[in-house]
């Protein structure tokens, strides 16, 4: 019968040296990954800052447009219920003055 020659045993130390580099080539991989979700991350959070500002650089004087407009109606509605003698134009004034106060709290625009 045939028999099968002896094979020599394999020598693994090429396929160790390609596993090691294969390891590093994918620890190499697997940072690259997580430094641009980091960077990712961290455009995101300046852009969502920025939106922000612009949006209260618009929108802090508008609002406070507004709450000096609100004071100034509900204190001259005030004046007219006090000059014909109708009830309530104590609570108006105390509203056109918190109004006029939140206007002064609001931070100033820049």
């Amino acid at each position: 019968m045939l028999s099968m020659p002896e094979q020599p045993a394999p020598d693994h130390q090429e396929t160790d040296a390609l596993l090691i580099v294969i390891e590093h080539e994918l620890c190499r991989i697997a940072k690259q990954k997580r430094d641009a979700k980091r960077e990712r991350r961290q455009l995101l959070r300046a852009h969502r800052a920025k939106r922000l500002q612009a949006i209260t650089r618009i929108g802090y004087p508008l609002l406070r447009a507004g709450l000096l407009l609100g004071g100034t109606v509900t204190f001259v509605i005030g004046i007219a219920l006090w000059i014909t003698g109708a009830n309530g134009s104590k609570d108006l004034f105390e509203t056109a003055i918190a109004l006029w106060g939140l206007a002064a709290a609001l931070p100033k625009g820049k």
